[in-house]
């Protein structure tokens, strides 16, 4: 990558290869570097070249994983609006493939990170989708850690005091095994706009 953005063309498609590399230690070192990769080419080429191996590192081996959302928020910013909104799809989609509930849980962490900058340039979608599967994680400690996501104030706009009737998010499993668990955060609904997805919020 010391060629820079300029010669980006001319190294693209060796890397674009060796994030398909049957060695999984290579694939790995190239998911924890791909957002370094987003700030070298800069915007236009991350969202050109980048979208495709970060759907492959989301449904890579856990250390694949593992490496790819360690940076993921940092990746997520430097995609444009339409490829960053895309980028978090990706998140969303590969949900169920993040096998590991810790990685699911550090994912969380990173969406609030990244999170409210996307609420406010139309990604609020996308970034409730992922909420939403989180909420109806198979495990405890993820379906927490989505209720401390949203109650986080850059979410909610507030500073230090309380919304106005919180709504009921249900947490609870389809399945007969798990009993069924309800969370209740506080959440300033005037902050999301009216596509606010049904599904997320359940009454």
């Amino acid at each position: 990558m010391t060629l820079g953005r300029d010669k980006w063309d001319l190294v693209k498609n060796y890397h674009l290869a060796l994030c398909k590399d049957p060695v999984e230690k290579a694939r790995q070192s190239l998911a924890s570097s791909l957002h370094e990769v987003a700030k070298i080419v800069g915007t236009d080429q991350a969202d050109a070249c980048l979208l495709e191996p970060l759907s492959w590192f989301l449904q890579d081996a856990e250390n694949v994983q593992t490496a790819i959302l360690e940076n993921v928020s940092t990746l997520l910013l430097s995609f444009g609006g339409e490829a960053a909104r895309k980028a978090v799809g990706l998140l969303g989609d590969s949900w169920i493939d993040i096998v590991n509930w810790r990685l699911r849980e550090q994912a969380l962490k990173k969406i609030a990170e990244f999170g409210p900058n996307f609420m406010q340039n139309d990604g609020e979608e996308q970034v409730l989708s992922v909420l939403a599967k989180a909420f109806k994680d198979s495990v405890a400690s993820v379906r927490e850690q989505a209720t401390v996501t949203v109650r986080c104030p850059a979410y909610l706009g507030l500073s230090g005091s309380k919304a106005d009737d919180p709504p009921l998010l249900s947490t609870g499993s389809p399945t007969p095994k798990r009993r069924s668990r309800s969370t209740y955060f506080p959440v300033k609904t005037t902050r999301f706009p009216q596509r606010l997805p049904h599904r997320f919020l359940l009454s």
